[in-house]
């Protein structure tokens, strides 16, 4: 169902949740895109213009239809633990992985994943699906200030608090950022 995948891309938790990615081809609006496009001799990213980051979704629609049916991110499936030792790849990514020469793909250093997930299972899995709890923090845009984030939080993280409070520890914010 295209315009399934397509709802689930547009509200992409690595988009949501990471930025944007220089490579030495250009600019990218997402990390993974920039990584495929460097794995796989992709045609680069934009040029590096003063805010060239600032482009709106419908401005880099082309890198999306480009990368992101590529990748799985969007879709809520169960989490791997980031120490496993394979990557879970799509059959597509196998073929691309094989005509690249992966190191990793040829050393059995990944697992194709050929589940084929229904709409209803998918949706099941987004209830309680947390693929960011990699890092005790939720990531910020340089645009994104304390108030804001404060309110972020507050509506979006079911552990906002200890989020917080992980930020304050680290040095990214002061308690008096949030008063």
């Amino acid at each position: 169902d295209e315009e399934y995948m397509w709802e689930l891309i547009d509200s992409c938790w690595i988009q949501e949740r990471w930025s944007t990615s220089i490579t030495p081809k250009g600019g990218f609006f997402c990390e993974v895109a920039a990584a495929q496009d460097m794995l796989f001799d992709g045609p680069g990213g934009y040029p590096l213009e003063k805010n060239w980051w600032k482009k709106t979704p419908d401005e880099f629609k082309d890198q999306m239809k480009r990368y992101c049916a590529n990748c799985s991110a969007a879709v809520p499936m169960p989490i791997p633990s980031a120490n496993d030792a394979v990557d879970f790849i799509s059959l597509s990514n196998e073929d691309n992985l094989k005509e690249c020469g992966s190191r990793r793909f040829k050393r059995g250093g990944t697992q194709t994943f050929v589940k084929k997930m229904s709409k209803k299972e998918i949706e099941k899995n987004k209830k309680n699906w947390r693929p960011w709890e990699h890092r005790s923090f939720m990531q910020a845009t340089p645009d994104l200030n304390s108030k804001d984030a404060l309110i972020e939080y507050a509506e979006k993280e079911s552990t906002g608090k200890v989020e917080l409070d992980e930020m304050i520890k680290m040095g990214l914010l002061k308690e008096e950022d949030l008063v």
